[in-house]
């Protein structure tokens, strides 16, 4: 491959974490080059079993992203030859079955040992993105410190329901797919509507924010913000300023700055979303 040996060289000197690689001249290639690139097998390498994994092994993987397709016992076998295994546990497939969603079976997968959770984020929204990793890193933190219970998994679930525009299930882990996992004739796929627009500045004098629009919204919406260092907090929409700061009834338009109060503190990157489900109907 021209460029191959350069490419690898440099990943090595910068010192990334490690490279996803499918093809096994490129695996070799880095050994052969006496590199110190820790090397993530693909999920495009379908693998499913231990006699795979063991394979792999052998040319110097050190972790493996298991196929979509691995189920409970398959991802068992694949821990007990002792090398790391990442999980797909939120995707988009553009085949018949569902979409994967592995809410129900998160605990599971931890106390299985599972060494990291895949999300699939290519040709997805960054606030599909946001939403899904934000549901999981509160429930992975939750589960390690005991304290997830039922209702709020329910509550996560529906707002990764929400954020999705397809339907979605276990997929193999726990059985094959059946009916209900799967579809068989048309569907629809409605382009979601609750992201309305994204944090790029917080005056902590004023309480301003100024928020990049990114769908419709009016005064008197109830909307809510959320984000990596924010506590998800919600408020009524009570004013909107152009970025003259004249009051303004409606921002309709994606991609134009308008300015609204929020009393509490929102961080750059935070997002802003209609408010559809309620935390508290799930206490």
């Amino acid at each position: 491959f021209v460029g191959l040996d350069e490419y690898l060289k440099f990943l090595d000197e910068i010192k990334v974490d490690s490279i996803i690689v499918s093809d096994i001249s490129v695996i070799k290639r880095v050994k052969e080059l006496g590199l110190n690139l820790a090397m993530c097998l693909s999920t495009q390498a379908s693998t499913l079993n231990s006699r795979s994994v063991n394979f792999w092994r052998k040319l110097g993987v050190t972790r493996v992203v298991l196929a979509r397709e691995a189920s409970r016992e398959a991802i068992k076998r694949v821990k007990d030859t002792g090398i790391e295994v990442e999980a797909f546990n939120e995707v988009d497939l553009t085949i018949t079955p569902k979409d994967l969603n592995m809410v129900e079976f998160l605990e599971e997968e931890i106390n299985m040992g599972i060494d990291s959770f895949k999300i699939e984020g290519r040709m997805r929204s960054i606030y599909y993105v946001a939403t899904v990793i934000w549901c999981y890193r509160k429930m992975i933190d939750k589960i390690l410190s005991k304290i997830l219970t039922e209702n709020e998994k329910r509550y996560y679930l529906a707002i990764l329901n929400r954020c999705a525009n397809r339907e979605s299930a276990p997929q193999f882990f726990d059985k094959l797919p059946g009916v209900e996992e799967q579809y068989f004739n048309t569907r629809d796929e409605v382009s979601n509507q609750d992201f309305l627009g994204l944090v790029v500045d917080y005056d902590k004098n004023n309480k301003i924010a100024t928020i990049d629009t990114r769908n419709y919204f009016e005064n008197g919406m109830e909307i809510e913000f959320f984000g990596p260092n924010t506590e998800t907090f919600s408020m009524k929409l009570n004013k909107i300023y152009n970025e003259s700061m004249e009051l303004i009834e409606v921002s309709r338009h994606p991609k134009t700055l308008v300015k609204i109060p929020v009393l509490n503190d929102v961080e750059k990157n935070d997002m802003m979303r209609l408010k559809v489900i309620d935390k508290n109907d799930f206490l």
